[in-house]
């Protein structure tokens, strides 16, 4: 018996938040390549101090664009 694909649900984000949602989580997508991938070496030789801010502002776009979402 195959399983179904599940169904996409649709959500709606108001339009005066739309632009800042969309700017935020570019924003969060951009930080990450950056920390990630070809980019991880780098992120690893900064300093312990530099490397919390990094992420600390990652987990502060992730906790912004989580907020447009609701």
């Amino acid at each position: 018996m195959e399983a179904k694909p599940k169904k996409k649900e649709a959500f709606c984000v108001p339009v005066d938040n739309y632009d800042l949602l969309t700017a935020k989580a570019s924003q969060l997508r951009a930080l990450l390549i950056l920390i990630s991938g070809p980019g991880y070496e780098n992120f690893t030789e900064l300093s312990p101090e530099d490397q919390d801010r990094i992420l600390w502002l990652a987990t502060e776009l992730s906790n912004e664009v989580h907020t447009l979402l609701k």
